[in-house]
């Protein structure tokens, strides 16, 4: 299943559509930045699941300014990451689409993307897009929203053997994961709303996560493990934000 990464917006004035988005959404973009490859100026756009890039011309010379001057303002991309885009490349050779280069390019924050052919897709540019640094992670028993809102931060790839790379377990298979990290088995283990289970004895680094109505069960696992790092979220806590918390303990494991 691929995940939609972002949503490509062409604009001769980045900061007249920041202006517009701000005041519909009440949200801020990250930094602008220069990908001189493409000859543009990106910027990120926060938009639920998923992002909005605004993209302006950095010269009159640029692809994008070619293309603004034949087509207008507007949607100009769709992108969807994937987790090893020199093998999407191939894949989409051998379904018979042309991609725009030969090979992958560099990209907005260091991603390798390529794009198809517009001819042969309806008219709407698709990209593909690889993360410069992607964590592995084994899911076991997460919903398949939390799974999403997590391969939708394009920092994470589900790892299909081992090593198992960063653990994440449900309620109903912490007991397994617990016994997992506690043979040394993965990097990191995150737990969400694990409640009822027997010690095991944990080294390696932890995230224990749950929404409110089973904070207090939780909780009480932070005597054993002192050295866990506590998330208690209010019931009803979007997936995306876990997804965030998650991502920054690995960040910050990463150091």
């Amino acid at each position: 299943m691929l995940i939609l990464d972002h949503i490509g917006i062409a604009t001769v004035d980045a900061d007249r559509v920041v202006r517009l988005l701000n005041t519909l959404t009440g949200g801020a973009p990250a930094a602008a930045e220069d990908v001189k490859g493409e000859g543009v100026r990106v910027q990120f756009y926060p938009a639920g699941y998923t992002q909005l890039e605004l993209l302006e011309a950095a010269n009159v010379e640029s692809p994008l300014s070619r293309h603004i001057r034949r087509r207008g303002e507007g949607l100009h991309h769709i992108a969807f990451t994937v987790s090893n885009i020199d093998a999407q490349m191939e894949k989409m050779r051998a379904a018979g689409f042309t991609p725009l280069a030969d090979t992958p390019q560099a990209g907005a924050r260091g991603k390798r993307i390529f794009f198809l052919h517009p001819k042969q897709t309806g008219s709407v540019l698709i990209e593909f897009c690889q993360p410069s640094d992607q964590w592995d992670i084994t899911p076991m028993g997460l919903s398949e929203t939390l799974l999403t809102a997590l391969l939708q931060t394009g920092r994470c790839r589900v790892a299909h053997a081992e090593p198992l790379g960063h653990l994440i377990a449900g309620a109903d298979k912490a007991g397994e994961a617990l016994r997992l990290a506690a043979a040394g088995r993965c990097v990191s283990l995150a737990l969400h709303n694990a409640a009822d289970i027997s010690f095991a004895d944990i080294t390696c680094p932890l995230f224990i996560g749950a929404l409110a109505d089973v904070a207090s069960d939780v909780l009480a696992l932070q005597a054993l493990w002192p050295h866990a790092k506590m998330a208690i979220l209010p019931a009803g806590t979007p997936d995306q934000v876990l997804a965030g918390l998650l991502t920054a303990f690995w960040e910050a494991l990463d150091g």
